[in-house]
């Protein structure tokens, strides 16, 4: 089966019409990915099959800190739908994330993992991050 990984654009909304379960946490909202997509700074990769379906997505943000010089990429959610995963895809989509952020000027990226998700840093680091450190991980909910 073939997989192709690229970064969609507010081109390709109609192309989220197709998306596996379990791929985002929550139906999509029109709006909000409009916005999403509209916007230069946020990145959504997308892993899809030959015929359309997404079956993985990653995005990322980039942001930029009042005391450096380049920005940086946070990458904030990762989903590959279930009967997709240890395929590779994953690892897929977040080098397809770095190289956007590497083109985007970005002098690095990071994300956040809870410290007893072996699953996560095990695919981060084949995807070519670096050795993890200690997380703590915090939530503040509206």
């Amino acid at each position: 089966m073939s997989i192709s990984v690229s970064r969609l654009s507010i081109d390709d909304i109609g192309a989220l019409s197709s998306i596996a379960d379990g791929v985002f946490d929550d139906p999509l909202d029109r709006v909000s990915t409009e916005r999403f997509l509209k916007d230069a700074n946020h990145f959504l990769v997308a892993a899809r099959e030959a015929g359309g379906r997404i079956v993985g997505m990653a995005t990322g943000v980039c942001y930029f800190h009042p005391d450096k010089l380049a920005p940086e990429m946070f990458i904030n959610e990762i989903g590959v739908t279930e009967t997709m995963r240890r395929r590779g895809i994953g690892k897929a989509m977040i080098r397809a994330l770095v190289e956007e952020a590497k083109s985007a000027g970005c002098g690095g990226a990071w994300l956040a993992l809870e410290e007893d998700n072996a699953a996560a840093r095990a695919l981060y680091r084949a995807a070519g991050g670096g050795a993890p450190k200690k997380q703590l991980h915090i939530e503040f909910e509206f």
